[in-house]
């Protein structure tokens, strides 16, 4: 996997708050550690809002984006037995373009639950990858050789 895969990626779900239930929530944790443990992406930070979900994803190889978010979208409905489509159909994205960008990023996921006051800090907020206990996949030390050789 390398850097230059590596997105910023925003998606809304249908029903404003039904992440505030933190019963939801883990399951559809389960479900995205599900398609993580098959190797088919890589996660680098989230934060899991009660109306959206920002994610720093990094799809495997032969995997387009699109079909990376089917997974986290559709694969989490799925597997959490949803009776009706919880998310929005599209999502936005950014490709990560270098550790600066990266870290950018990094911090506005951070930033956006103390912002939305859900938390003191984002490491108090139990659905952002600050929360202590959260595994995380590094970026690709290769990938962030060339950047900072760059």
């Amino acid at each position: 996997m390398q850097l230059d895969r590596t997105f910023f990626v925003t998606t809304t779900y249908k029903r404003y708050t039904y992440f505030r239930d933190f019963t939801k929530a883990r399951r559809f944790f389960q479900a995205l550690c599900h398609y993580r443990r098959e190797n088919q992406f890589l996660i680098h930070a989230f934060v899991l809002m009660p109306d959206h979900l920002h994610m720093i994803v990094t799809p495997s190889f032969s995997m387009p984006l699109e079909k990376t978010m089917q997974l986290v979208k559709g694969g989490s409905s799925f597997r959490m037995r949803l009776p009706e489509k919880l998310w929005q159909h599209s999502f936005t994205n950014h490709r990560i373009r270098d550790l600066d960008d990266y870290e950018i990023h990094v911090g506005y996921i951070l930033r956006n639950p103390v912002k939305e006051k859900l938390a003191e800090s984002a490491e108090k907020y139990p659905l952002c990858s600050a929360w202590p206990g959260w595994k995380l996949d590094p970026i690709a030390t290769a990938a962030k050789a060339a950047f900072e050789a760059s």
